[in-house]
């Protein structure tokens, strides 16, 4: 059994599943991160009520030579979540290609060792969210990836691929901070400090 930490957004879920003696089994379907790209539609409505989505708007903002602000950052999410989705399908399929015996980031729950706490909770502050830390004790399959090969915009299919290759390896984990742990299995919650 390894024991390892987890930053919990309580204000997006307010389980009873993160209490200190909990124990659970991580997610048969799909995660709360995954949930969103099965569930989500990124379309943008103004005063109107019509729903536009990223294309249409983007040709119409063209075509006029106006855009609006907040359009404007409707349409950097929209390419975003966009590059996010596809490099998870690809991440997903040299997984199952090559590394099989990993857990999947579909299914998994993300952690951490506690020496990259610190650089998590500074990556993830988004400022509208309040952590939990949880410290767990983990039994199942976990696997070490360097968050460095997730850090990439839309990029060719070979690009991605190729970070996958070597986050599904585990390089550049040695000495590394930005580390995160997969994890599929059995977990215990040993300690959940609030507000984190």
């Amino acid at each position: 059994m390894t024991e390892l930490f987890h930053l919990h957004r309580h204000d997006k879920n307010q389980s009873g599943q993160f209490t200190a003696g909990t124990k659970f089994q991580t997610f048969e379907g799909l995660n709360r991160f995954w949930q969103v790209f099965a569930t989500q539609s990124n379309y943008i409505v103004f005063d109107d009520n019509i729903k536009r989505w990223p294309v249409e708007y983007s040709r119409t903002s063209a075509s006029s030579k106006q855009i609006h602000p907040i359009g404007l950052e409707y349409l950097a999410n929209s390419l975003k979540e966009a590059g996010m989705f596809l490099r998870e399908l690809i991440f997903e399929e040299v997984r199952k290609e090559r590394f099989p015996d990993k857990p999947s980031r579909r299914s998994c729950i993300w952690l951490m060792e506690e020496q990259s706490v610190s650089f998590w909770r500074h990556f993830l502050d988004d400022r509208t969210s309040a952590y939990d830390l949880i410290k767990v004790k983990c039994d199942g399959k976990i696997h070490k990836g360097n968050q460095s090969f997730l850090d990439n915009e839309i990029v060719s299919f070979n690009e991605f691929a190729g970070s996958a290759e070597h986050y599904w390896k585990g390089d550049l984990t040695e000495g590394t901070m930005n580390n995160e742990m997969l994890f599929f299995g059995e977990i215990e919650v040993l300690e959940v400090k609030r507000s984190f």
